[in-house]
């Protein structure tokens, strides 16, 4: 399963190093590029838009964690 993964603050940077840890193919987008530098050697494929996120990377399935709908 390869799954995307969009906003990785504290609750969605949690969630997302979860999966990556449970061994998924994770594609990852964030908003601040400074939220993605933990992610560097973990594996995951950062990408660089969201669209790129689920669309390019033939996701599974992509999650959203933002904190508020006007983010989106």
């Amino acid at each position: 399963m390869r799954i995307g993964f969009i906003g990785l603050s504290s609750q969605g940077g949690s969630k997302a190093r979860k999966i990556v840890a449970a061994g998924y193919a994770t594609t990852l987008w964030a908003r601040r590029p400074a939220s993605l530098e933990s992610f560097a050697d973990t594996g995951a494929t950062l990408a660089c838009s969201p669209i790129l996120t689920g669309a390019a990377s033939a996701t599974d399935t992509t999650a959203t964690a933002y904190p508020t709908e006007e983010l989106l």
